[in-house]
């Protein structure tokens, strides 16, 4: 996984690390970026955002806190779609 600053023009398929405000602009943190959200972002002037960029093999973190989760409950737990990461058991 590569993490951290990204150019706006290389963003397409990256993970807000952080969500982005700017004016009527709002793109909440753990969203995968597509090519109509570059384009909103370069309109508002957003050079580069904070975020990762997952390689060969890597798990997602919804993924992964799901797969996680799923192994730690036990009876009388219940696990919930995994958001942002998290999972609520």
């Amino acid at each position: 996984m590569k993490f951290g600053d990204i150019p706006v023009t290389d963003a397409k398929g990256a993970i807000l690390a952080h969500s982005v405000r700017r004016g009527k602009l709002a793109l909440k943190k753990g969203r995968t970026l597509s090519a109509e959200d570059i384009e909103t972002l370069q309109s508002a002037g957003v050079d580069s955002i904070i975020g990762a960029q997952l390689e060969s093999g890597d798990v997602g973190e919804d993924t992964a806190a799901a797969r996680i989760a799923t192994a730690a409950a036990g009876d009388g737990l219940e696990v919930s779609a995994a958001f942002t990461g998290r999972v609520n058991l």
